[in-house]
């Protein structure tokens, strides 16, 4: 499970917060709406079946290349899902994808690929090392391992090609159309683009120092790179050459920061004040610049739709700032451009929330015993599921839900 989107890390990370106690400057607000709380427990009827077809696909963690969990074009499950399909898998498991109906999983030092349709195996392939979330591109599976990059055919997992990279950061790789990259640790940090065809290097571009939190993304021409926590600018380098756009950044303090990239503008987390933060992104004054706080002891992971970003917010109330509004843990919706509250919701158990996942219709959320799903648009909860056996990361593709627990896939669907 990637450290950097875990519970452990996030609640580690509150407890420091709360320690520290909630500091900062009083920041502009926009006013509060009444949050949403409508409890929808529903019990699915009937069982599943098995879709005839998969046309879409959530390839790489994140969904897609700029990381904010977002199905587009996918009305995803607006009705209580019930078990489709269950396979038993031998090692820890990595986060899933899938693509062209197939599911990629990895479990210790083995590759995995199923059905996406049935849970049934479709091929293996054992690697030399720990495999991490595997990612898809065009006709090859690219799995990064503790000390290497192994590129993988999608129909018969026949390998392609494999770079070593023994000082590879933990969680430091990304793939996408203009390339793949790899983040390397130690004396001498830089991030390094690999080639699609035979995995030979590129470039590389060397870092200030090693990213505190291994963590890529990326937009149509150039890849950024985390620098730090509490807002700070994150590398963007050009995908063709390496080279640095925009202001060199500095050194920022040890946070583990997920950000994402959305038209122009890079959105991220604080902890202390807890506020979600929308930038332009290095080299450009064009994307949306907003600061909204929550009042609670810290944020989690972020997600984002259409017109909404979604934020979880665990921590215990904190006393606003000014007329700030007397926020409670739970989810929030905040309007892309501008940060405006659209709705929030305490119908979750905020503290065991994973990262939301996002679709036209739905926004899931899973936490430590329940599946939920909320109407995008207002907040409604449009049902509830039991979750003991979900981990707190969920894919969607179509109507499909898939989940890992332990050494367990499991594919969930409306009856």
């Amino acid at each position: 499970m990637p450290s950097h989107w875990s519970r452990r890390t996030l609640l580690a990370s509150l407890s420091t917060a709360a320690l520290a106690g909630c500091v900062g400057d009083d920041p502009t607000r926009s006013a509060t709406p009444t949050g949403q709380s409508s409890s929808a427990p529903n019990t699915p009827q009937g069982t599943p079946d098995p879709p005839d077809s998969l046309d879409s696909a959530w390839p790489v963690p994140g969904a897609e290349s700029g990381r904010s969990n977002y199905a587009a074009g996918v009305a995803g499950p607006t009705e209580p899902v019930a078990e489709l399909w269950t396979t038993e898998l031998n090692g820890s498991l990595t986060d899933p994808v899938v693509a062209s109906e197939t599911l990629y999983v990895g479990a210790g030092e083995v590759l995995h690929a199923l059905n996406a349709r049935t849970g049934d195996e479709r091929w293996t392939r054992s690697l030399s090392g720990t495999t991490e979330t595997p990612w898809v591109v065009g006709e090859s599976v690219y799995v990064p391992t503790s000390e290497a990059v192994v590129a993988l055919a999608t129909d018969d997992g026949a390998e392609q090609w494999q770079a070593d990279l023994p000082s590879k950061a933990d969680g430091g790789f990304f793939a996408t159309d203009h390339g793949v990259y790899a983040l390397t640790e130690g004396d001498e940090p830089a991030a390094v683009a690999l080639d699609h065809s035979d995995g030979g290097e590129r470039w590389r571009t060397p870092l200030t120092r090693g990213p505190s939190a291994a963590h890529l993304f990326a937009s149509d021409d150039s890849v950024f790179v985390s620098s730090g926590g509490s807002g700070s600018t994150p590398w963007r380098l050009t995908a063709d050459t390496g080279d640095i756009v925009g202001e060199k950044p500095g050194i920022a303090t040890d946070s583990p920061n997920p950000r994402f990239y959305r038209d122009e503008t890079v959105f991220s987390r604080d902890f202390l004040p807890a506020a979600v933060d929308a930038r332009p992104a290095p080299g450009t004054d064009s994307g949306s610049q907003w600061r909204e706080h929550i009042w609670v002891t810290g944020l989690g992971p972020l997600s984002a739709g259409a017109d909404h970003l979604y934020c979880v917010a665990p921590g215990d109330s904190v006393e606003p700032r000014g007329d700030g509004p007397d926020d409670s843990p739970g989810l929030y919706a905040l309007g892309l451009t501008d940060g405006s509250r659209a709705w929030s919701t305490t119908d979750i158990d905020a503290a065991t929330a994973g990262r939301p996942v996002v679709t036209d219709a739905a926004v899931i959320v899973p936490t430590a015993d329940t599946l939920h799903c909320f109407d995008p648009a207002d907040g409604t909860q449009r049902w509830t599921v039991p979750g003991d056996d979900i981990d707190e990361t969920v894919i969607v593709v179509e109507d499909l839900v898939y989940a890992t627990d332990g050494e367990t896939v499991r594919a969930f669907r409306p009856p």
